[in-house]
């Protein structure tokens, strides 16, 4: 009939929906109810959620579960460094009160009991409430404890008789299984374990189970934990006592089961007056103030694209946000002389995502050089984007920054985003209908068969039979004003036949060149039907282009071997011109003398066959490919040096884990 650390767990969380504490951190040593009060805690963020469709969208989150084994001071402190990274400000503790006491107090000499941190403790973490409270235990912090008043321990009784009753009220309305059962256990309190069980007993443990009634309101779940129970809600005060101050645990509100409006009673909690931490009269934002980042970045279709304000309201517009850039570079543009655009694409919705999620301001700007980033070999120096965050002048990188093993040897990664890989693109040439596309249903071969030797064959046997035939030629004895047939009107005769001419023919009269001929009329009819059918096919113009099989392809590997020779390029400065550098160096040197600066050059010297192929990032030749309005482009071959695009931040940033998490969360979620 008493709390369980279930209803602790059920007070604390309507704790931190009462003051919009949304995330949370456990902190708990070994004692032995810590898996349960982590698994507890994790039950009740799930019940907060919300699913909409596929998507469970949850109000609290549980940042992070800190373990300390609490034999040492140091291995306290090891801990607490931990907790004192994340940006999280509300700890849940859970531990004995003498750990509790310890930990608080290295937590104190920390700076992790200050007005920005909450602390909410559990009945063990506090123990038996004494009329002072240990000076360990900071002001403003929050605990539960249970009610051990006579009152409440003789309702608890008293409700516990009830329930006994009510459940032998209930066996003794079922004839048979009261006959089944043994109401009176024979066994004594000296019994042994094993020979100590009463069977029947759980009879009477189902029964009362089903026990309900609301004065107090009882009820039990399946496993047999009473559903509401009251709590109470201490809060560490100052004490004064004449010149010396002192803490006291002093309640400040309950955990109690009220009914709602469809007369159903649920657990609420009801709160006096608070001291908070560090005596504000606020409590405890439970998250760090909205912070400033300087963000590095580089225009890459459709990832980060720079596009004009409005010409109205000189504001950027949906999905959009501004941008500093180097405004010589974009004659294009009619933004002002401070170069100031706007940037929109995939990354700035992501980093609007991240920055609504995680609650920070930012100002985004390109760098002067306008280079991704790769190593010089000589001095060991990086430029672009890489040496922005190696000198520490920005926070972190938000574009197309493709993560590689050099990379990240001289700044950290994000989790990958987005994949990619190397990929090739060539132009589309529009075909034209061939001199020659009427010959194309048969090979010439069978055009020779046909035209050459069937047609004058079949015409000379036509010829030769009706010669020999008595009703025919009759060797020539049958005069020509009588029937006018001869080799070259038998010739004649088979064109006719053969494309079913309307001309006037002389036919044969002898039974076996008739037959013949008749022969030949079906395979005439055969052929034009097949070679019409076939002609529409080869009478459409065919679109040709390089099917290049991928970066190995013959004519990349040996450009040098085919007539005019074989022109590929790739812009220069970034991971893909590194790439091939490395694994590729030959054909590195070969193109490089038709590298371009951007994609876009690129892609317009592509389609002016300036260059026949071009090797860049997948995805944004893809993004290039599909956009482009003449359906000109494709991309071919498979992809290479398969990565990701990551978040790129300098060396041992303090943020990368929290960017991190919220990617996961961004990806679990299918955003």
């Amino acid at each position: 009939m008493a709390p369980t650390l279930y209803h602790q767990c059920q007070g604390m969380i309507h704790l931190l929906n009462r003051y919009n504490w949304t995330e949370f951190t456990i902190v708990t040593t070994k004692i032995s109810s810590n898996k349960d009060f982590v698994g507890c805690m994790e039950e009740m963020v799930k019940l907060r959620g919300v699913t909409h469709g596929y998507i469970t969208k949850y109000r609290f989150t549980l940042s992070s579960v800190i373990e300390i084994d609490a034999v040492s001071e140091a291995k306290i402190d090891k801990a607490l460094a931990v907790v004192k990274q994340n940006t999280v400000r509300v700890f849940l503790l859970h531990a004995q009160s003498d750990e509790a006491k310890n930990i608080l107090d290295r937590a104190e000499r920390m700076g992790l009991t200050s007005e920005i941190y909450m602390w909410i403790l559990t009945s063990s973490s506090i123990g038996v409430i004494p009329i002072r409270a240990s000076s360990s235990y900071p002001i403003g912090s929050l605990g539960f404890s249970n009610n051990r008043s006579a009152a409440v321990i003789e309702q608890a009784v008293r409700s516990a008789i009830k329930v006994w009753a009510l459940g032998l009220e209930e066996i003794s309305k079922n004839q048979d299984i009261l006959a089944r059962t043994n109401l009176v256990p024979n066994m004594t309190c000296n019994a042994s374990f094993l020979n100590g069980f009463w069977k029947d007993g759980k009879v009477l443990y189902t029964y009362m189970k089903k026990s309900k009634f609301d004065d107090p309101p009882v009820s039990f779940s399946d496993n047999g934990i009473i559903n509401h129970a009251t709590l109470d809600i201490y809060n560490v005060q100052p004490l004064y006592d004449k010149s010396r101050m002192f803490r006291k645990w002093e309640p400040v509100g309950k955990l109690l089961p009220v009914k709602n409006s469809t007369g159903h009673f649920e657990m609420a909690i009801q709160m006096n007056e608070i001291t908070w931490p560090g005596r504000s009269t606020f409590p405890p934002k439970g998250k760090p103030d909205r912070r400033l980042f300087r963000i590095a970045t580089l225009s890459e279709p459709p990832y980060v694209i720079y596009i004009n304000p409005d010409e109205t309201t000189g504001k950027c517009g949906h999905h959009a946000i501004p941008c500093q850039v180097n405004a010589t570079r974009f004659e294009n543009l009619n933004a002002s002389f401070n170069g100031d655009v706007c940037c929109t694409g995939l990354c700035i919705d992501l980093l609007t995502m991240l920055s609504q999620t995680m609650d920070f301001d930012f100002v985004m700007y390109e760098i002067n050089d306008t280079k991704w980033g790769i190593k010089d070999e000589t001095t060991g120096e990086w430029n672009g984007l890489i040496r922005e965050l190696v000198d520490h002048k920005s926070d972190f990188v938000m574009t197309s920054l493709k993560i590689n093993h050099q990379r990240s040897s001289a700044i950290d990664f994000s989790v990958p985003f987005m994949e990619t890989g190397i990929t090739i693109i060539v132009s589309i040439r529009k075909g034209a209908i061939s001199p020659t596309a009427f010959l194309e249903p048969y090979d010439y071969p069978s055009w020779c068969l046909i035209l050459v030797f069937s047609v004058h064959a079949t015409g000379a046997s036509i010829f030769i039979f009706e010669w020999l035939s008595p009703s025919g030629l009759d060797h020539g004895k049958t005069p020509l004003r009588e029937h006018k047939f001869s080799l070259f009107r038998s010739f004649w005769l088979i064109w006719a036949m053969l494309f079913g001419a309307s001309v006037s023919v002389d036919n044969p009269r002898g039974v076996s060149s008739r037959f013949l001929a008749n022969v030949w009329a079906l395979f005439a009819l055969v052929f034009l039907a097949s070679y019409t059918a076939n002609l529409a096919a080869f009478m459409i113009t065919i679109d040709d282009y390089y099917k290049l099989s991928g970066i190995q392809d013959w004519r990349l590997m040996n450009p040098t071997a085919v007539t005019p020779h074989f022109r590929f390029a790739t812009v220069p400065g970034g991971s893909t011109e590194d790439n091939l550098k490395k694994n590729y160096p030959r054909m590195h040197k070969y193109m490089m003398k038709y590298n371009k600066s951007t994609v876009q050059e690129g892609i317009s010297a592509l389609k002016r066959q300036e260059i026949h192929a071009f090797i860049y990032d997948s995805t944004v030749l893809e993004y290039w490919a599909g956009r482009d309005p003449e359906c000109d482009l494709k991309t071919v071959g498979k992809w290479y040096a398969m990565t990701g695009y990551g978040i790129g931040f300098p060396r041992g940033s303090k943020y990368i884990d929290e960017f991190n998490k919220v990617l996961l969360e961004f990806q679990n979620n299918g955003k």
